[in-house]
Formats: structure tokens, sequence, C-alpha cells
């Protein structure tokens, strides 16, 4: 859907009206609450239960990354990624002096016996992936290689930073739910940028932080 100018202004009004120049004052440091009580709401919907206070407003998909390489990340860690892939991401984790693994995609998702292979040879801290619409590949993970790849995750320890940035712009009539809610045990980092699906100038998104990187 097209956002309506008229409709974006009125909205604009009357939050002016409401919270006069509060509206423009800081706000907590994990963003506006009754935003992040929506987006929890919008993720329940979705199979995804996270509370609202592990969700972090953010101003795009890019910061997110950052956020999350500082966090994650040591010089010389390793971290795997789909191939090909976003190169603001590569960006991101080669800042933080990491190593960087490509794991090839096949029609389907990550080649699985070849990320298992990479997986007991260098035990990463990071697996980046985008299981719905990859980007630029246009890939969606089957729900086979989704649980196989949970179930390696698990196995090897290791966090995955889940970049969901385009889903909602498919055509397909059934979208499968992010990979995040097959998560049993809090390691998939949930990220979504609306940049593409509402405004581009708005820079505004989220992430979910698991809850023992988020206290």
């Amino acid at each position: 859907d097209i956002v309506s100018v008229e409709t974006f202004k009125q909205l604009m009004i009357e939050i002016l009206d409401r919270d006069q120049g509060h509206a423009f004052s800081y706000q907590e440091s994990q963003g506006f609450q009754p935003l992040r009580e929506s987006i929890a709401a919008y993720l329940q919907e979705n199979g995804v239960h996270t509370p609202e206070k592990n969700v972090q407003i953010i101003s795009g998909a890019q910061q997110g990354i950052d956020i999350v390489a500082r966090a994650l990340l040591q010089h010389g860690d390793c971290v795997f990624v789909e191939s090909p892939t976003y190169p603001g991401a590569l960006a991101a984790f080669r800042s933080r002096g990491a190593k960087i693994i490509d794991i090839p995609l096949e029609e389907d998702g990550l080649d699985i016996d070849e990320l298992e292979a990479m997986l007991r040879t260098f035990r990463p801290r990071l697996l980046y992936l985008m299981p719905n619409i990859q980007n630029p590949t246009g890939i969606s993970y089957s729900i086979k290689k989704r649980n196989r790849l949970m179930g390696l995750a698990r196995y090897y320890d290791v966090y995955i930073l889940e970049d969901d940035y385009i889903s909602e712009l498919t055509y397909e009539k059934n979208v499968p739910a992010p990979l995040k809610a097959l998560d049993r045990d809090d390691r998939v980092i949930y990220l979504k940028s609306f940049s593409k699906i509402f405004m581009p100038g708005l820079r505004l998104g989220f992430l979910t932080m698991p809850a023992k990187l988020a206290s």
C-alpha cells in the first residue's frame, strides 16, 4: 500500500495536539514504549513471543546490524553469512575485525551440509541470515531447512541474526513465519526495517534481543 500523505499529516497533527512539546523530547533508550508494545503484539500474531522489554527501536536495519556486531563480536570472531549477501552487513562485521565465512545458497536456503562442515571447523559467534526473500537472490528457506538450521544452531551454540527486510512485499499468499518463530532457546535476534514497506525517509526499524543479551 502507498502511504497517504494526507493521512500521515493528520496523524502528525493529532500527535502534536495531544503531546505538544513532549512529542520532541527524548524517549526511553529502547524507544517509545507504546510502539514497542504494538510491535510485540504484531510479532505475537506471527508466532514470535517476545516481550516489549526485549524490543529495541532502531533507525533502520543498518544500525541494527551495527548494534549486534558491537554487542557480540570481538576481533577475530567468525561470522557465517549467506553467499551472496547484503554488503552493508559485511562492512559492519569487518569493522569489528570479524572473520567472515561464506556459506553457499541453494534454491531452498543455505547448503546445510556445507554449513555443518564449517560449524565443526570454525565455531562462529554469529550467523547472519535472510530466510524470507533473501537479498539479493529472492530465495526463501524451506521449512525443512529452517528446522535443520535451528537444530544446528542449538547444537553448536551460535547466535542467529535474522534480517527480515521485505517479507510483507511478497505476492505469495502464505508467507512463512519468521525463523524466530522456531526459536525455542532464545538464540535468534530478529531484525526488521520498515523502510521498504512504510516510508524510507522515516528510518524506522526494530530488533529483538535474547533476554540474556538485553539484560
